[in-house]
């Protein structure tokens, strides 16, 4: 839908246990990110937990609109 259309670049710092600043660029919207692990080297998975984090942490579930699984 249009929503999906609406995007927005954000820059996200994470810190590694080692210390060290990690600045990673995601492109997304209302319902999807993009991310490009790769930009942040050896601290990819890292990165990636961390923004799953802070995604989960953010959006909240609408659980009245759920639909049941087949």
């Amino acid at each position: 839908g249009d929503g999906a259309q609406s995007l927005r670049i954000e820059n996200h710092v994470y810190e590694t246990p080692s210390r060290k600043k990690v600045e990673i660029t995601t492109i997304g919207s209302n319902y999807h990110v993009q991310v490009n692990p790769s930009d942040a080297g050896i601290y990819d998975r890292i990165v990636i937990q961390e923004l799953i984090k802070t995604i989960a942490q953010t959006k909240q579930i609408n659980i009245n609109e759920q639909r049941s699984f087949k």
